[in-house]
Formats: C-alpha cells, structure tokens, sequence
C-alpha cells in the first residue's frame, strides 16, 4: 500500500520508518510549505502580552525568528497556549515550556478552553498565525473584553508536484490532506484525485466538497500520527 502526504519528506521521515514496519509506502506530496514572514511588534501593545497563542510548528519557528530579529529576548519569558501536543513539542526545542495545551486539536477549541479556563477580561492575547487561517477568534475574545493581536509570522506557499509521483499512486492508494491549502493547490494541478482521499480535520473536508471530491475519509482525531492505524482497519 501507498500512503501520500502532503508534507515533505523531511517532515515524514519518523512516520515512514514506523509504515515501513507495516508494509506501507508513505509518498511525500509536498504542494504547500510555509514561508517565514518578516512581522511587527504590535505598536498598541505597550506591554508583553499575558498569553500568546501558536497553533502549528510553523507558527512557533517563525514567531521564535521573527522576535529574534526584532532584537527581543523576552519571547522565552513569555505564556504560551499551544494547539495539540505536536506544537508544543515544537515550544519545547525552542526551551519554551507550554502554560497550556488544547484538549482537541483545533482552533476554535484552543481558543474556546483558552478563555474558559484561564484569560479574565482585560488581558490581552497575541496570536502568532499564518496569514490564512481555520478560524479566527477575533469575535469570541472581543465578546469576554480580552485585548486582541493577530501577529502574521508565516503564509502557506503552492508547491508544484511532478507528474509522475501522483501517477504513481493506484485507486486502491491513500493520500492524506493536512490542509485545505493542501487541497486547494492540489485540484488546481491535478483536480479530483484517483486514490482515496483523507482529511485532516473537517475544514480540510469542507474544502474537499466544495470542489466535489467524493466520499472523503476523516481522521478520527485531527493528527497525522494515527493515520496508520486508521487506514489498516479499512
């Protein structure tokens, strides 16, 4: 069996070593990666804020650079809330050591237990994103009187794929999506895919209906790390 993922190969050499103890052959089908984007300190921010967000790897890496290059050294000082345990993961190489990790890996989640559990009214809330997002909590911290800055620090970037690897795969192929940007930059080169489509998390589902791909499957949980497992039960 083969197993594509819209990743590099990079970031999928753990996960191939474990699927070729299975007998599966993960394919990297890297049509998006990220670019750092250079950023401001907020000018209204007079102060450090009380909690700053970070939703994906790629949002702590280039939140880490982008403070560094603006000559601070108190982002180590700062309180993280971090989505999932992958970015965390990603706070702990840079020495950060998360105050909060969501429960659920998405968005609306993070922000949703963020407030419930642990920012009062009138603290503020940076949050370090690409320059599209899943959700955006603009509305909801508003409503609780919490102080709002959205920092882009990194956009998603189409990547263009050879040919011969996605011919690659037969019908009875998987090919994992981690993103509607994933999704969208494959249709406009290859349209709907021959092999059997996963989304990770419903707004890459959302995505793939809108351009009519039948019958997608779901991740359980929105991580790549059980897509394995999930796929050896069909």
């Amino acid at each position: 069996m083969r197993l594509g993922i819209t990743r590099s190969a990079e970031q999928l050499r753990d996960l191939a070593i474990t699927a070729a103890a299975r007998g599966i052959t993960i394919v990297p089908v890297p049509v998006i990666d990220t670019c750092w984007v250079d950023f401001f300190w907020p000018q209204e921010l007079a102060a450090t804020p009380d909690w700053v967000v970070v939703s994906s790897a790629a949002g702590v890496r280039s939140f880490v650079e982008g403070c560094k290059a603006l000559g601070r050294t108190d982002y180590l000082d700062l309180r993280y809330a971090a989505i999932g345990e992958k970015t965390a993961e990603a706070l702990r190489d840079q020495k950060i050591d998360p105050a909060m990790i969501s429960s659920h890996a998405y968005g609306e989640a993070l922000f949703e237990e963020l407030v419930a559990r642990h920012v009062i009214p009138g603290q503020s809330v940076l949050y370090a994103r690409g320059a599209e997002i899943n959700y955006d909590p603009a509305d909801l911290l508003a409503s609780r009187q919490i102080q709002y800055y959205p920092v882009i620090c990194y956009e998603t970037i189409s990547v263009k794929v050879d040919q011969q690897v996605v011919d690659s795969f037969s019908p009875h192929d998987y090919v994992l999506f981690t993103a509607p940007s994933a999704v969208r930059t494959f249709h406009r080169q290859f349209g709907v895919p021959k092999v059997r489509a996963i989304a990770m998390g419903n707004t890459t589902g959302r995505e793939m209906a809108q351009f009519g791909w039948p019958d997608p499957m779901f991740l359980a949980q929105p991580d790549i790390s059980t897509v394995l497992e999930q796929i050896a039960c069909v």
